[in-house]
């Protein structure tokens, strides 16, 4: 922990106006006239020489980035500012000031993003405007995102170049959409460029390093879903389309509908099978973590397969192992999905209720009249030993249970019937108290 006398200015920096000089507000001009050391590139400094005072002390950031926290540790006896891009609370340094330090030892300056200089430069209105940042992040992790008639702004890597997200709009049904590359805002190299999809994702142009893409998207997606409920056919399992080891649609939206996920839940899919639940359920919940467990080896390539092709690979990490032993390095889950007990659905049941946070709830997909049987005798043990221990058992757990019998149509001698799929039972419990640890034996 540091000192706490530190005082860190963080001011941003907009795009350079006149002179390859930026403008910084009265009180970011009076935090770097207080500082005696200012840290920075040497392109930030030049933005800001025209306010430094000479007996200021310059110094670039260090590499590794790591020693930063040590050089700001050596000075923490004297005022420090750090210098960064735009507004550093916005995919910037603010987050790390803010894990390294206690909030009463530095202050931010925003100043305005290359991401608003670059709609302005496109007289574009951003409010609804999607930012995504690809930094260090995969590809592919763009498509939950994706929307026709969308506004994105991203920020890219080399692995992200224009020509590689021209491609990959085209390749997921957007191949309409229309692109503009804003790079070196605010310098005499500056230059905005538009492009349609095809020409872009074909030209041999070399972009300038720092620029902001922006996407007004245009199509329609070929599989990518804008509404819940991917179609089954577009699930990988080795078989006929949708014919393998996932939850089918329909359960699978009453399912969701029961766990009810929020804004950062972590949650667990225990028997994941290729994937459907698992990946259905981070595609709508991009600011969740999901664990999904499986140990077959076939579902689990599908698995993967099927993460990758759905871009939910931030959100959805794949746990190899058999459950209850494969949840012991998890965090704990606010919400639990099991579809599948591989004969041990009494021992993941105590596992996962006695490591659900409290207001959580777990939802078991049930077919066999076995499953049934022993979900019906975890409750009654929970039950039992509430009042065993003078508690009311409504205090204590909610269930709720859902049974669901979907027919499909199909053609029969050029008529019409209704095939029946098995019956499935969709039981929730969730817990309203913290839980009170027994006995796994004295539960069942």
């Amino acid at each position: 922990m540091q000192q706490e006398n530190t005082s860190i200015y963080i001011i941003g920096l907009g795009v350079a106006e006149e002179n390859n000089q930026t403008y910084l507000s009265t009180a970011a001009q009076q935090a770097l006239q207080n500082s005696s050391i200012v840290i920075g590139s040497e392109r930030q400094q030049q933005l800001i020489a025209h306010y430094l005072r000479p007996e200021q002390a310059l110094l670039d950031y260090p590499s590794p980035f790591s020693e930063l926290k040590r050089l700001l540790q050596q000075h923490s006896q004297r005022q420090i500012t750090v210098l960064a891009s735009g507004d550093p609370l916005f995919y910037g340094i603010g987050t790390w000031i803010s894990q390294h330090f206690q909030p009463n030892q530095y202050y931010f300056y925003p100043n305005i993003s290359s991401i608003q200089v670059a709609f302005a430069r496109i007289k574009q209105a951003w409010q609804t405007a999607t930012i995504i940042s690809l930094h260090g992040r995969a590809l592919v992790s763009l498509r939950p995102q994706l929307r026709n008639r969308g506004w994105y702004a991203l920020l890219t890597d080399q692995y992200s170049q224009p020509q590689q997200i021209a491609a990959e709009l085209i390749q997921q049904g957007f191949g309409q959409s229309k692109l503009w590359i804003c790079a070196a805002l605010g310098t005499e190299e500056e230059s905005v460029q538009a492009f349609d999809c095809q020409s872009l994702s074909q030209t041999t142009q070399t972009f300038h390093p720092l620029h902001v893409t922006l996407v007004y998207t245009q199509g329609k997606a070929y599989y990518l879903p804008s509404f819940a409920g991917i179609e089954d056919r577009h699930f990988e399992t080795g078989r006929l389309a949708g014919k393998g080891m996932i939850t089918k649609k329909q359960i699978r939206l009453a399912a969701l509908s029961l766990l009810q996920t929020e804004h950062n839940d972590i949650a667990w899919d225990v028997g994941a099978g290729c994937g459907g639940m698992a990946v259905e359920w981070a595609y709508w919940h991009l600011h969740s973590q999901l664990y999904a467990i499986e140990s077959h080896p076939e579902r689990l390539n599908y698995l993967e397969i099927n993460r990758q092709k759905f871009g939910v690979v931030k959100n959805l990490q794949i746990v190899t192992g058999i459950a209850p032993q494969a949840l012991d390095s998890l965090p704990n889950p606010d919400k639990v999905f099991i579809g599948g007990s591989n004969g041990a659905m009494l021992d993941i049941l105590a596992y996962c209720w006695h490591s659900l946070n409290t207001a959580g709830c777990i939802v078991i997909s049930c077919v066999t009249e076995e499953s049934q049987y022993e979900v019906r005798q975890f409750i009654n043990g929970i039950n039992k030993n509430a009042v065993k221990n003078g508690l009311d058992p409504q205090t204590m757990m909610q269930v709720e249970q859902l049974s669901l019998a979907v027919s499909h149509a199909e053609d029969l001698a050029n008529k019409t019937i209704m095939r029946p799929q098995l019956a499935v039972q969709l039981i929730k419990i969730s817990r309203k108290l913290p839980v009170i640890h027994l006995e796994t034996e004295t539960m069942i």
